[in-house]
């Protein structure tokens, strides 16, 4: 996936709706971040589907030159599972 922004002039806004990052006037760049997901799935049965995966997420340009909101940059990396039950 890639996340950026629709114009450079714009902020980065979060689900709510409120500015999550404004744009300045050095932040000339739309690339937010770009993520890697990979997934295994697994059905158990007609009823069960066992899912795993690991998604990367990188800091794009635009994070890099406003900041992110924990003060870092640093790429993101995070395993799941999940466990899918059908009627």
């Amino acid at each position: 996936h890639l996340i950026r922004r629709v114009h450079s002039g714009d902020a980065f806004y979060a689900l709510s709706g409120a500015v999550s990052r404004a744009a300045a006037a050095a932040a000339n760049s739309n690339a937010v971040a770009s993520e890697l997901d990979l997934t295994l799935r697994y059905p158990v049965d007609r009823y069960l589907l066992l899912a795993t995966g690991f998604s990367y997420v990188s800091a794009g340009t635009f994070i890099k030159q406003v900041g992110a909101a924990s003060g870092s940059t640093k790429s993101i990396r995070f395993g799941y599972l999940t466990l899918q039950y059908t009627l």
